[in-house]
């Protein structure tokens, strides 16, 4: 019996050995995955804001020494939302959990809100005419947010419904005006993933769709998931930033 037990505790032991050691081969595995990712970030950031910097010099005729400061302003911006995206994905080794990860993730998706700084910056560093020219560089980009966001809208309303030519039209016209008061300064986009919010939203589009869609469309679709995506987010407050992100959403914000 006695041998019987050492035998045992011999075992325990091998066993015990064996899970530190595994853990200690997922610490470098780890370490290289965060890495990769930061190097893949990084590339990814690079390739956003050359395209952007094209994009201005296109259209405001920018000098060499503005790109150069405006690509240092890019940066700088760049390098802060990369430390939030760190620190909501635990690859800073803190992390960040319910209402500060809510927060960081409505700052990420919320680009008109931290823009106003940039702008700012950046009005200083231009002429008049180039300060005209960016005005309505940006009046374009919004008509071009507007108008992705309400194709989305509409690409998911007619993946459930056949919908006429004149729903279509309307339904279109419908998605871009809540888009636009969407992307106001005040507007709901400023706190995203805020429950209040959304239910907010839902309603609004449910208001707005009524009279476009028939009653049995409009039924189902008051009852769709898509319509309901509020009731995600009562998750409480130890919420972390990748079951956030893994809900429903993909970061991609503009610079």
């Amino acid at each position: 019996k006695q041998v019987k037990k050492l035998g045992n505790t011999a075992t325990k032991k091998g066993a015990d050995l064996s899970e530190i050691s595994e853990r200690n081969e997922k610490i470098p595995a780890m370490a290289d995955l965060q890495k990769l990712i930061h190097i893949q970030q990084q590339a990814q950031a690079e390739r956003k804001i050359n395209l952007r910097l094209e994009s201005l010099k296109k259209h405001l005729n920018l000098r060499e020494d503005q790109v150069a400061k405006i690509r240092r302003m890019m940066h700088t911006q760049s390098l802060s939302k990369s430390n939030n995206l760190s620190r909501l994905l635990d690859l800073s080794g803190s992390k960040t959990r319910g209402k500060d990860a809510l927060a960081i993730v409505n700052s990420l998706l919320a680009s008109d809100k931290n823009d106003g700084a940039f702008n700012t910056d950046l009005a200083n560093l231009l002429d008049e005419n180039q300060k005209n020219a960016y005005e309505e560089y940006l009046i374009t980009q919004r008509t071009n947010r507007v108008e992705a966001m309400a194709n989305k809208d509409l690409a998911a309303l007619q993946s459930m419904f056949e919908l006429t030519d004149d729903q279509k039209d309307l339904a279109f016209n419908t998605f871009a005006d809540l888009a636009r008061q969407n992307l106001e300064p005040n507007g709901a986009e400023s706190g995203i993933l805020d429950a209040q919010q959304i239910f907010k939203k839902r309603e609004q589009k449910l208001t707005a769709l009524k009279p476009i869609l028939t009653s049995e469309q409009m039924e189902v679709y008051r009852n769709a998931p898509a319509a309901n995506t509020a009731e995600l987010l009562e998750f409480g407050h130890n919420l972390d930033g990748a079951t956030i992100i893994g809900t429903s959403i993909t970061i991609d914000s503009p610079l």
